[in-house]
């Protein structure tokens, strides 16, 4: 904590991975299924709008899994993109039904 009793965001980041860890995996499946059930309403309702695209991440062990949000978004017919560390940068590349997802630096799933 700061001087000034502020908190760092090293600080914070480290209370909410702690936060993350202390979760369930039957809570972390609980929450991937209801972000998606949110996701395929956000769809739903912008399908009248047109062609879908999105950007979407795999998730650490500690979070959610995002399996459901991107299987969601497929079924729906969006255009997923999702992001790939390659040392100090970051690329987006798209993901289809069929990509392969691989382990990435950090434990982060990659397409």
């Amino acid at each position: 904590m700061r001087h000034d009793g502020s908190v760092s965001k090293a600080e914070e980041r480290s209370r909410i991975r702690a936060a993350r860890r202390s979760h369930s995996a039957a809570a972390r499946d609980a929450a991937a299924t209801g972000l998606a059930s949110r996701v395929a309403a956000v769809c739903d309702s912008l399908a009248s709008e047109g062609p879908l695209a999105c950007a979407a991440y795999a998730s650490l062990p500690t979070e959610p899994p995002t399996e459901q949000i991107i299987a969601t978004l497929h079924a729906r017919g969006a255009t997923l993109i999702l992001p790939r560390i390659a040392s100090d940068t970051i690329d987006w590349v798209p993901c289809t039904r069929e990509t392969a997802m691989a382990p990435g630096p950090m434990e982060i799933g990659r397409a």
